[in-house]
């Protein structure tokens, strides 16, 4: 599976975000972790808003309101991710709160 990674803050709950990061952020390929969706932002050229299922693999220990740089799994093959490419900033949602907001660094087919 491709990955991206990407330099992630988690919002606070006064943003809108968490009450606290996630207890499980990260998990190996096959297994348990946290799994969210990303959305780009919507200001990018082709851009539909789409909920595109991660993984976090690897990172630091999240905390509210501090960067941290994870790696993320592209779950789905079906799903195009093509829009997930260096530079592009990321919304990070779980249903339709975004928890976190960030930017992708680099991905990796």
């Amino acid at each position: 599976m491709a990955t991206v990674f990407a330099e992630i803050t988690f919002l606070s709950a006064a943003e809108g975000g968490r009450n606290s990061p996630p207890s499980q952020p990260t998990g190996e390929p096959g297994h348990g972790g946290y799994m969210p969706h990303a959305v780009v932002d919507g200001s990018v050229a082709g851009s539909h808003n789409e909920y595109l299922g991660v993984k976090f693999l690897h990172g630091p220990t999240p905390e509210i309101g501090r960067p941290g740089i994870f790696e993320l799994e592209l779950m789905y093959s079906a799903v195009d991710y093509s829009g997930l490419v260096p530079g592009v900033t990321i919304a990070i949602r779980e249903g339709n709160k975004i928890v976190a907001r960030g930017r992708i660094i680099s991905r990796q087919e």
